[in-house]
């Protein structure tokens, strides 16, 4: 509450506004969620940990929606900076966002979603799977 009482409530207005916590509770439904996405300018990634995927940010770009993250974790791993969004060093903090968010308009979301089905589609991650479980196997036969 500290960090969104001191960085994110103080931005919002009619054009920024808070929803609510993510969470297993969620209050909308899927179909509302689905709707933010494709409606929005861009998904904030503000991580404080090494996540190690980021699922969220799979889903925002296949909606067409770029990403803003902070450099942790999966985050160069997922965004394309400057094509699918930008990664922002996480001591910038809010500044580092806000500077991303100005070069928003040079994003073409088309870009977003073709990086998803060429990436990250159910195929293309079953692939990648299969390599990486094959490579494992070709090892231990040695």
């Amino acid at each position: 509450m500290e960090f969104y009482n001191k960085d994110v409530k103080p931005f919002l207005n009619d054009k920024i506004k808070w929803i609510g916590p993510v969470s297993s509770e969620q209050a909308l439904t899927r179909e509302e969620v689905i709707s933010l996405m494709q409606g929005a300018k861009a998904f904030l990634m503000t991580i404080n940990w090494e996540e190690p995927f980021g699922l969220v940010m799979i889903e925002s770009m296949s909606c067409g929606t770029p990403v803003i993250g902070f450099n942790r974790g999966s985050v160069p791993e997922v965004i394309v900076d400057g094509k699918t969004g930008f990664i922002v060093d996480p001591n910038e903090g809010v500044e580092g966002l806000r500077k991303a968010l100005i070069k928003l308009t040079s994003i073409n979301f088309k870009n977003c979603r073709e990086h998803v089905v060429n990436n990250f589609s159910l195929e293309k991650m079953v692939e990648n799977y299969e390599k990486v479980y094959s490579e494992i196997l070709n090892k231990n036969r040695n």
